[in-house]
């Protein structure tokens, strides 16, 4: 058996390897992730909730736990200081 990493190129979903005794499995078709927009109405709905939510603006995911006022929490998806919470978003997006 080769110990010798050895990645395999041929257009399939996912590539197979072996590393070390071992069998690494990579999906090798990932594609990056689409920042949601933020829109009024999805702040909106947010706020109706009333639910602590807020959304990052850096990469646009909801966040949980945060006050209606909050500014610059760290958001649990991309690790930015810019998660608003819904009432501080409707002053951005209003």
């Amino acid at each position: 058996m080769n110990n010798t990493a050895t990645p395999h190129n041929d257009d399939k979903p996912f590539g197979y390897y072996e590393q070390n005794t071992r069998i690494i499995c990579e999906n090798t078709l990932a594609k990056p992730k689409k920042k949601r927009a933020i829109t009024i109405e999805r702040v909106m709905e947010m706020c109706e909730r009333d639910e602590y939510e807020g959304i990052c603006i850096a990469c646009g995911e909801d966040a949980e736990g945060v006050e209606p006022d909050a500014r610059k929490y760290e958001c649990e998806s991309c690790g930015k200081e810019k998660v608003y919470g819904c009432q501080e978003l409707l002053f951005m997006v209003g």
